[in-house]
């Protein structure tokens, strides 16, 4: 039934309802409403009548829905259709135009949707207020679990301070454009120095500048022309917008044209550079922002180049390590070593699978692709080359080798292929020969230095050169020599930023964007960018641990672990090992508990490489509701001796509570913390907390 009046006056006050979803009591009002109709008077029974009918229905709430809002309530009942289930009356307002009052009941056990009826029309000025008071304990605040995020990272990160010097590549270091100015600004709240250069300044000036300097910025708004190759030789990093120096900077010989987007795709994220954005989509724009992209195809690009993120298919961030080899070289074949055939001849019998090597010194770059060697054989015999580097003047670490392979008889220069294009950039080297019985070489005596040594080539050239005898330095050097592809390599590292593009604005970055630009600048600036880290070994007794727990809020109620990321490699003296890995709680003392939260099969150590660390993302499942005051540790268990190797970062962990372990027992016992020495590993999860974080 509707009611139409010219006035209605109605004043509801409702107080001790105990609302069971929030725990309050609520107190409801209305302030006037005026209903009119032209030429009727005031029907104060009806107005009684309606007034009666709302008041009724609020006796029989049980729980109201929130938001509380001033134009409608909203609130469950006891049963009204015999189902056992609480049902639903909504009283509403719609204000103008149609001014109505509404009731809406919802029966539980009804499957059409409810439809309101019209309770009063042309009522104004309606209006509710609620007054609450709390009744026994508060409700706990709403629980918020965050995205997955970087928790726990060691690796050989830049240092934060101080923070670096930058050389800023602008328009005009008078003038300024306004986007220059914001880049700069933003450098300068993170407390940095900032010197600026016109871009069309000359070569004199530019190596002036970098002299004080520790990474240049090359601004998008610069003209390509005036920078072109300026840049390309200085040891300080460099981190360039423009992409039109893709070539001259020896990123790549091609390129894509901007378009727009605000997310890029993070595919790798163990790296400085990216580690806090993880894989996957990182919304780096507010909005639609001029995008670039390097070559699509790998052969226009630096073969060292490593894609950090990509758009539509093609690498857009990227970053090139000191000694990278470089795209636009001036390219050309030549020769390391000695070309000449010497007059001496070594004895048939004095070599029988020894090792021989001279020093030789490279003034460029190169690609070594091949060794060649004036030998004399006595029969078919086999032979092997070798590359060393130089330590102190004597053969240091193997950098490439040929096969063991069975020449026929003769005399003349031999040439056997690198299994890998090996690059080296200028600097002293080592090249040599292993060979069977009855095969000699050729030298000179006049000067070089020539060192032997008697371990057996016929598995392969010794890793680490050792057990050195005979001659004395500056007595020989032999006729050998490598072939190689003239190259030139990064002095500094490098960094292509993924945006440009005259419609291009700094202030468009989201949060991440801007700590891919202040991580770029320190990682690219780092004035010690090869730590090569210190190697612990994984045997069957001895099980290394780090421990770690992240920085939470202070409200954190629990967290999780989505992946783990650590860096290893095989031992190559032990192929056949395997390598378990563990989660567990830290238990006595801070040290790895007897529970094991979760292990892995055994891994066969295979499955890394020898020479080169890893990064190993660890098969474990997503742990979910760790305790959020207690270490959790990551255990490398060996199953035969000495099969694996972790790497260890010395600069320690930035976390204080994370710490490397030991066991020298199969977890019997464990090791006090080895100091500031921590796993390299990365640890992706997230958090639950009781509202929002506090930190």
């Amino acid at each position: 039934m509707a009611f139409t009046m010219v006035e209605l006056m109605v004043a509801m006050a409702i107080v001790g309802l105990l609302l069971l979803a929030i725990s309050s009591a609520v107190t409801l009002s209305t302030r006037t409403m005026s209903i009119a109709i032209e030429g009727a008077t005031p029907r104060r029974s009806e107005t009684a009548r309606l007034l009666e009918r709302i008041t009724a229905d609020l006796r029989l709430a049980m729980r109201f829905e929130e938001p509380l809002a001033p134009d409608v309530v909203e609130f469950t009942v006891p049963d009204l259709d015999d189902d056992d289930q609480p049902d639903r009356v909504r009283w509403e307002w719609s204000g103008s135009p149609d001014y109505e009052l509404t009731r809406l009941v919802d029966l539980s056990d009804d499957a059409t949707v409810p439809v309101p009826t019209v309770e009063a029309t042309d009522v104004h000025d309606f209006d509710l207020t609620y007054l609450t008071r709390t009744w026994g304990e508060p409700a706990p605040p709403a629980t918020v679990t965050g995205d997955e995020g970087l928790l726990v990272h060691h690796d050989d990160d830049p240092p934060t301070a101080p923070g670096p010097r930058v050389l800023f590549v602008m328009t005009d270091a008078g003038g300024p454009t306004a986007q220059e100015i914001s880049r700069e600004n933003l450098m300068l709240t993170w407390g940095w120095s900032v010197d600026r250069i016109t871009a069309a300044s000359d070569d004199t000036d530019y190596l002036a500048a970098a002299a004080l300097a520790d990474v240049a910025y090359i601004s998008e708004d610069v003209q390509s022309s005036d920078v072109e190759r300026k840049l390309r030789d200085v040891t300080i990093g460099v981190v360039n917008e423009e992409i039109n120096l893709s070539d001259h900077l020896g990123f790549s010989t091609s390129f894509g044209f901007p378009a727009p987007a605000s997310v890029l795709a993070i595919d790798v994220a163990t790296h400085p550079v990216t580690a806090t954005l993880g894989t996957g989509s990182a919304l780096l724009f507010t909005g639609d922002q001029a995008v670039t992209q390097l070559a699509s195809t790998p052969d226009e690009r630096s073969p060292d180049l490593l894609s950090l993120g990509v758009w539509d298919g093609s690498p857009a961030l990227a970053v090139l390590d000191r000694n990278a080899r470089l795209t636009g070289a001036s390219g050309g074949t030549d020769r390391l070593g000695f070309e000449t055939i010497f007059p001496h001849e070594c004895g048939k019998s004095e070599y029988d699978k020894d090792h021989v090597a001279t020093q030789v010194t490279l003034v460029e770059g190169a690609v070594v692709t091949s060794l060649s060697a004036y030998l004399h054989l006595s029969g078919d015999k086999k032979v092997r080359f070798g590359l060393y580097t130089d330590v102190a003047g004597e053969p240091g670490t193997l950098l490439a080798e040929t096969d063991w392979v069975e020449l026929e008889e003769g005399l003349g220069w031999q040439t056997l292929p690198l299994a890998t294009p090996t690059p080296l950039t200028p600097g002293t080297y080592w090249l040599a020969l292993g060979m069977e019985r009855d095969v000699t070489f050729f030298f000179d005596a006049t000067g070089g230095r020539t060192r032997y040594s008697g371990e057996d080539p016929t598995d392969g050239m010794m890793p680490e050169w050792f057990d050195t005898y005979g001659p004395s330095p500056n007595e020989r050097r032999i006729s050998i020599y490598a072939n190689y592809d003239a190259t030139d390599f990064a002095a500094g590292r490098r960094v292509a930023m993924p945006w440009g593009g005259n419609s291009f604005d700094i202030n468009a970055l989201t949060d991440d964007g801007r700590t891919l630009v202040r991580r770029a600048i320190e990682w690219a600036a780092d004035p010690s960018p090869d730590d090569p880290g210190v190697p612990l070994a994984v045997t069957k007794d001895d099980w290394p641990a780090q421990c770690f727990l992240p920085e939470l809020p202070v409200n954190t109620m629990g967290w999780s672990i989505s992946q783990i990321l650590i860096a290893i490699k095989a031992d190559p003296a032990d192929l056949g090992g395997k390598v378990r890995f563990e989660l567990r709680y830290t238990g006595v003392d801070d040290r790895p508990g007897a529970e094991i939260l979760q292990e892995t099969a055994e891994i066969p150590v295979t499955t890394w490489g020898t020479d080169n660390y890893t990064w190993y993302q660890i098969p474990f499942d997503p742990e979910t509701d760790l305790n959020p005051s207690v270490e959790v540790c990551l255990v490398v268990r060996g199953k035969n001796d000495e099969n694996a190797f972790v790497k260890i970062d010395r600069a320690g962990s930035p976390s204080p509570r994370t710490y490397l372990v030991e066991s020298p027992d199969r977890a019997v016992t464990w090791s006090a913390p080895y100091g500031n020495d921590d796993m390299r590993i990365y640890v992706y999860g997230n958090y639950t907390t009781g509202g929002p974080p506090e930190w």
